[in-house]
């Protein structure tokens, strides 16, 4: 017990060093970066208010669409791997947690013990010796974390949770995307199929009129045949439009984590994103998208084990106790008498570790200098999705417009068509070529139209919004 205050000065001697030697506090780095960020947009002016801000419920107020995201939130197979994920990181996380406890070990054992006779003790003693010795010990060994090492590595494994976390809101927010977009597309080719079908019955009926005018001797077989095979074409498509219907329904339910079958849903005319588009400031992105907060605590994990390997260097202040009951006899093991105690303290560094220490430093600092990169790099990858997907809006709200002027032109170029050869001023072969132009504008303005609605389903994404 005379020691103990010597233990006691020897410990405040090595905090009074460590205040002196502080660790390194974490600080963002992208400070000038993040100013400098700006979204390359002329018509959209940056604002205090993110579209990402709102929740998904009110981006996508469809309800079939709001029933197969919560679906998939529920049952796709990524959420619960990453959810999984999140349980393991826990589990480090509740390790850490305790890692400035001391170790203590319960060690219960029998032991047996014989000496050979022939040697120079055993000549002595005359005849074999048997001890048999009962033992109840508990091990006890505690590091004081004097540099802040274990601080560190508690602080990396918090970092490393959080990420976990970030990890699964980024995969919630890429989902909700991914199911708004495919419902969207159905909803187009649901679209296109109801164009396709009445065009079908249309050039029906006109190659029933050409075979009744080509009878009459007013039109040729030439005629006939090329309404024909406008026909067969028209119908060639809406079969390859049935299998992409079919192959979109099974991805949706891939998505949901649920077998292929068919989908209710909504209709393409009546369908808007009632939220107006507000992209925020760049460095919204920062809060917003989850996958920067992931490569961000990726950044901080290693920079506190770059920290705990750095103090590897110094010495490390260990305690170690031994106590417990100890008896040749059975009987007597709970006795007074066979309580023993130890304990040691010292400081330990490594003098020849096969440059153990000093690799691991290096690989840690190394890194911490790839997570650092992973981030810019993830940073800058967001402001030009951002970028990109608001000159898709942009250029598909233009493109929405003059696609279904050109619709309506040809529709009436059609009408023309026709008035024109029922007052013989024109042939068939007008009306054909007009009424595929037609078709073909139709289906243009459906495309255009979800290009548009996907375009803000992806600006969504991009600003970090689906995971709230």
């Amino acid at each position: 017990m005379k020691r103990m205050p010597r233990l006691l000065i020897l410990l405040g001697g090595a905090l009074l060093w460590n205040a002196c030697s502080p660790l390194k506090e974490y600080q963002r780095p992208e400070t000038e970066l993040t100013r400098a960020l700006t979204y390359r947009s002329d018509q959209l002016p940056a604002d205090s208010l993110s579209l990402a801000a709102f929740s998904w419920k009110e981006v996508f107020p469809d309800e079939y669409l709001q029933q197969y995201i919560s679906a998939a939130l529920d049952s796709n197979m990524d959420v619960r791997v990453a959810l999984k994920n999140i349980d393991v990181a826990d589990a480090y996380l509740q390790q850490a947690k305790v890692i400035h406890s001391p170790d203590l070990l319960l060690n219960p054992s029998v032991g047996y013990q014989t000496s050979s006779v022939n040697t120079q003790f055993g000549r002595i003693l005359g005849e074999r010796q048997h001890i048999v010795q009962f033992n109840l010990a508990f091990q006890f060994s505690w590091e004081a974390d004097i540099w802040g090492k274990l601080k560190s590595r508690q602080k990396a494994a918090v970092a490393d949770y959080l990420g976990t976390v970030e990890a699964h809101q980024a995969i919630k927010s890429n989902l909700v995307a991914n199911i708004a977009s495919a419902y969207y597309l159905l909803l187009a080719y649901d679209q296109q199929r109801k164009i396709l079908t009445e065009n079908i019955r249309y050039r029906e009926e006109y190659l029933e009129t050409s075979q009744s005018l080509k009878d009459a001797g007013l039109l040729t077989e030439v005629a006939v045949k090329q309404a024909e095979a406008q026909l067969l074409n028209v119908k060639s498509r809406l079969v390859g439009l049935d299998y992409d219907i079919e192959l979109q329904e099974n991805y949706i339910h891939l998505l949901m984590g649920k077998s292929p079958d068919t989908l209710l849903r909504s209709d393409l005319e009546n369908t808007a994103i009632p939220v107006s588009v507000q992209t925020g400031y760049a460095s919204d992105l920062l809060v917003n998208r989850p996958d920067i907060r992931a490569a961000e605590y990726d950044l901080i994990r290693t920079f506190e084990l770059t920290n705990a390997a750095q103090r590897e260097f110094y010495p490390s202040f260990i305690i170690n106790g031994n106590t417990g009951l100890q008896s040749v006899e059975l009987d007597k093991l709970f006795s007074l008498n066979s309580l023993f105690a130890s304990i040691t303290a010292g400081l330990t560094r490594p003098l020849l570790d096969r440059r153990n220490i000093k690799t691991n430093y290096e690989v840690n600092q190394s890194n911490q200098e790839i997570a650092l990169l992973n981030y810019r790099n993830r940073l800058l990858m967001a402001v030009q999705e951002v970028s990109n997907t608001l000159a898709a809006y942009e250029a598909q709200s233009e493109i929405v417009a003059l696609k279904q002027q050109e619709s309506t032109a040809y529709q009436a170029a059609t009408e023309y068509s026709i008035e024109l050869v029922n007052n013989g001023l024109g042939n068939y072969l007008e009306i054909i070529l007009a009424n595929e132009q037609a078709l073909n504008a139709q289906l243009s303005y459906i495309q255009a139209r979800f290009a548009q609605l996907n375009a803000q389903v992806q600006l969504y994404r991009a600003l970090g919004g689906g995971w709230r």
